[in-house]
């Protein structure tokens, strides 16, 4: 309750942590002592309770309040998307002795209730967190702030109470984007004229990751109008005239260029002491199985070898392109890492990993490594090019996959860790991003930087790494695991396929993984038998009981894959259900695993591969 006026009782609500129990104590506030009043509270809780059965019961409240606190914060995140004012304050401030939700709990990707508000532009939400302390400068896992949110959809009044909150306007994303960049690019005129009138003129000179000021990613006419006859600027968009103002034209063949020639005009990051890495330091890998013979079989290539065509995305240590091969007309994914940031990312043994066992794995249904070179600043994977996307995005589209489409791609993706099982190589992050589509709609595995070679037994390696919502028991358990982790995560691949999500699947990750190793798992009833059947054999708990375990060829003599072929499937001679071949041409696509972004300098100055002694000898066999 609330103090007031002198004799205003105030009522408040206690609950008992050993019954459950709560109750009402009405206080009067005049002259009540902080003493009295727990003198007060404690003689209210004498003698016998007014539910006595509460005693005789099991029930631990402490045990409770903390998994109750989740549910509420949960529920909070829901309520904050739908913009049900009433139930966001209930939850912070419940007036039953239930736990109360935490303002700032963070979902698997970092956001906070206030994010979610901001995202879906509920002021009055917004208003109700921000008074309930909600920390105003969080970010997510992408470094976005509420107000980069709420810029992001064009909420004009949430970022306005935002900024009069105190929300720092020149704050920067992880890809230095200010809320200003946003705006722009989503085409919010007004809320970028708000913005720009808030933060100053000095946001118009700030540039993003990709070197581009906020008039020069403005989506329209009317947003270009904002910024006057800044938008175009010196570089960074191609302009065209209507009634004689500066319209934006994207991906022009002469903005790519010009931001290729930005990026090699900035400074270099410095680049580590050569030692930094000594040889000796570097997991030695056995011999690779020779791909061809003749001394003809390596191939000198470099950045000179290939025309760039486009960008196909960007992570967070380097961007993959569209390239063609001069010589031979054929068209690659070429995957390029920064040497500095893959050092200090520390990640030269995932990229070394992948290198050496795409250098000898050739199979139909994993991604084939046919190039690897290095220059003075990159390391250079080029790979098989599949221009049909991922498999998550083929779930997002479709919400879940027919049962025979399904199949044919769980079939397709068991084949491929058969043939990785039997050279004892654990792939460890089976998951849709990582499920290509090539130019049939075959689904091929990519990404190798998890898999480790040498794994012998169900508890051969105890690394700890994966994807939160299809990771396995025993890796969370740190008990050691072996190839049954990928025959797990076949079994969540086949349930988010036909299901359109992961089983166990939470926002918070406490919870997930909780339920990950203790939640019974249930599969919807839309599955068909087998199906369903499958999914509960290869996902057992415990490794050694799952099908497959001893060998992992096992699981085709499912009664699920029945109806598959599985020698006419290697030799792919079974067509993707639904699949026409057409000579059309292939539509711009993202790569698997990255953001769409545009070209950076692909191709430096060529050098020695031993110019870098950390990264050893990075060229690969032609595979080709």
């Amino acid at each position: 309750g609330e103090g007031g006026e002198e004799g205003e009782h105030d009522e408040t609500t206690v609950r008992n942590l050993d019954t459950g129990e709560v109750r009402k104590l009405d206080v009067v506030m005049e002259d009540v002592s902080a003493e009295a009043t727990l003198s007060m509270l404690t003689d209210s809780f004498h003698g016998q309770p007014t539910r006595p059965t509460l005693l005789a019961g099991t029930q631990k409240a402490w045990s409770n309040w903390w998994r109750e606190q989740r549910r509420q914060d949960e529920q909070l995140w829901k309520s904050a998307k739908a913009g049900d004012l009433a139930d966001v304050k209930r939850l912070l401030a419940p007036d039953d002795g239930t736990a109360p939700a935490s303002v700032n709990s963070k979902s698997l990707h970092s956001q906070t209730a206030l994010h979610m508000a901001a995202s879906f532009g509920s002021q009055e939400v917004v208003a109700a967190l921000l008074q309930a302390h909600a920390d105003i400068a969080a970010t997510t896992s992408a470094g976005l702030n509420a107000l980069h949110l709420a810029s992001q959809h064009g909420h004009r009044d949430v970022a306005v109470l935002l900024i009069d909150s105190c929300s720092d306007i020149r704050c920067e994303t992880d890809d230095s984007n200010l809320p200003l960049h946003l705006a722009s690019s989503g085409g919010y005129a007004e809320l970028a004229a708000v913005l720009l009138e808030r933060g100053g003129s000095t946001q118009l000179d700030c540039r993003n990751s990709r070197g581009q000021r906020p008039s020069e990613v403005c989506m329209d006419f009317e947003t270009s109008k904002v910024f006057g006859h800044r938008t175009g600027g010196d570089w960074g968009r191609s302009t065209i005239f209507v009634n004689g103002d500066g319209v934006t034209i994207h991906n022009s063949r002469q903005d790519a260029v010009k931001k290729i020639l930005y990026r090699l005009s900035s400074k270099a990051p410095e680049m580590p002491p050569s030692d930094f890495l000594r040889k000796s330091e570097l997991p030695r890998q056995p011999s690779f199985v020779p791909v061809s013979s003749g001394p003809s079989s390596v191939q000198s290539v470099g950045p000179d070898s290939f025309v760039y065509e486009r960008s196909l995305g960007k992570g967070s240590f380097g961007e993959v392109f569209c390239v063609k091969h001069k010589s031979t007309g054929v068209t690659y994914a070429m995957k390029v890492l920064q040497k500095s940031k893959v050092v200090s990312g520390n990640l030269l043994n995932y990229v070394v990993t992948e290198r050496n066992i795409l250098s000898f794995i050739h199979h139909p249904y994993i991604v084939r490594l046919h190039y690897a070179f290095q220059t003075s600043s990159n390391l250079v994977l080029v790979l098989s090019f599949c221009p049909n996307g991922n498999l998550q995005a083929m779930i997002t589209k479709q919400k879940s996959l027919e049962e025979n489409l399904a199949r044919l791609y769980a079939a397709e993706i068991l084949l491929a860790l058969c043939h990785l099982h039997v050279r004892n190589i654990i792939f460890r992050d089976l998951k849709p991003d990582n499920v290509v589509m090539d130019i049939q709609f075959h689904a091929l595995l990519t990404d190798f930087g998890l898999s480790k070679q040498g794994v012998v037994g169900l508890k051969g390696t105890r690394s700890y790494c994966g994807s939160p919502a299809f990771i396995a028991p025993e890796i969370l358990q740190r008990r050691g695991h072996g190839k049954t982790v990928d025959i797990y995560g076949l079994g969540v691949l086949l349930h988010h396929m036909l299901v359109g999500m992961p089983p166990f699947y939470n926002p918070d990750r406490g919870t997930l993984e909780s339920n990950i190793k203790f939640k019974r798992l249930t599969v919807p009833s839309k599955v068909g038998e087998d199906a369903r059947n499958l999914i509960l054999s290869i996902m057992e708990r415990d490794p050694a009981k799952r099908l497959g375990a001893a060998d992992t060829a096992d699981v085709q003599s499912h009664a699920f894959f029945e109806s598959v072929d599985f020698s006419a499937l290697l030799a792919r001679e079974i067509p993707v259900p639904g699949y026409t071949p057409s000579d059309d041409v292939v539509p711009e696509v993202r790569g698997a695993g990255f953001r769409q972004r545009p070209p950076s300098n692909i191709a430096p100055a060529a050098s020695r591969n031993d110019d870098l002694p950390q990264f050893g000898d990075f060229a690969a066999p032609n595979q080709t």
